[in-house]
């Protein structure tokens, strides 16, 4: 093969690898983290933010773990709500000691999301307790506030007991 065949195959195969990279890369751009409550829905009402916020910020003073809600849309370009929960996670660096629930109303569906040193305590089939028998019934009657007041209620008791 001579030098111009070979650069023009090479300049070929960039572009053909760049356009396959780039549309595989075609994620709209994850929200920015707001505090503990990231309530992008708008599904919550100030009193919950404001209780659900005091709660968790005392039980991250008692013991660390850092407990973080978000209420999104809808997660488009994304396979499912927990890939979009890990990326969200990763890039709000929840971390080994922390917890991301994340739900949407529009697409009734919830996810949490444990930090790596938190997986045994908040293993897959507590998480799944946690979403159907505390945070479902409330969602299922349109209580979405007290849905997720009763899921962080739960975890944290998880998280706190020996």
């Amino acid at each position: 093969m001579t030098n111009g065949r070979f650069f023009f195959a090479f300049l070929f195969f960039l572009c053909f690898a760049g356009r396959v990279c780039t549309a595989q890369d075609n994620k709209p751009p994850l929200p920015k983290q707001g505090g503990l409550v990231n309530d992008f829905e708008d599904d919550l009402d100030l009193g919950t933010v404001a209780l659900l916020k005091d709660r968790m910020a005392a039980h991250n003073a008692k013991n660390g773990d850092n407990v973080v809600v978000a209420s999104i849309k809808n997660y488009a370009n994304f396979s499912s709500l927990k890939d979009y929960s890990v990326e969200l996670a990763g890039k709000w660096n929840i971390g080994l000691r922390g917890v991301l629930i994340t739900f949407s109303q529009a697409k009734n569906e919830v996810y949490i999301e444990p930090g790596l040193s938190l997986q045994k305590k908040l293993a897959p089939n507590t998480c799944e307790y946690i979403i159907r028998n505390k945070i479902l019934p409330k969602f299922i009657t349109g209580n979405y506030d007290q849905g997720i007041i009763d899921g962080v209620n739960e975890i944290i008791k998880v998280l706190d007991a020996p």
